[in-house]
């Protein structure tokens, strides 16, 4: 009798350990859903940002950054190469721009351009 009764007890046990995989996974399949839903609606606010910026992925632009010290004031200059946008830190996709090398091609490093005026060359 006893025997029996512990088969049971595992069964039940076993239905509903089951039961609960079960729902984690359908919980587990909404978050890939919703996921993916997001890199969509990213991806979809990273073309519309590109075609609004009015820079071709490619262009040559001008990265520049006025700073104010205690006697002057400065502006830096920098010189780049446009690639398009991404969402790095904040939830607004921002730009990417490519130093250039001596010989006009784009290098791998990155200009940081958050705050910063880019214009056209």
């Amino acid at each position: 009798m006893e025997v029996l009764r512990l088969r049971a007890q595992n069964d039940t046990q076993t239905m509903k350990k089951e039961e609960i995989k079960a729902a984690i996974k359908a919980e587990e399949d909404k978050i890939l859903e919703a996921s993916d839903q997001i890199r969509r609606l990213k991806n979809d606010l990273i073309a519309i940002a590109n075609a609004e910026c009015g820079f071709v992925v490619g262009e040559k632009v001008k990265v520049s950054i006025t700073s104010t010290g205690i006697f002057d004031k400065k502006t830096v200059v920098e010189f780049g190469i446009f690639a398009g946008h991404e969402f790095r830190v904040s939830d607004n996709p921002e730009p990417v721009v490519y130093k250039v090398k001596k010989d006009g091609t784009p290098s791998s490093v990155r200009l940081y351009t958050f705050g910063k005026k880019i214009e056209k060359v």
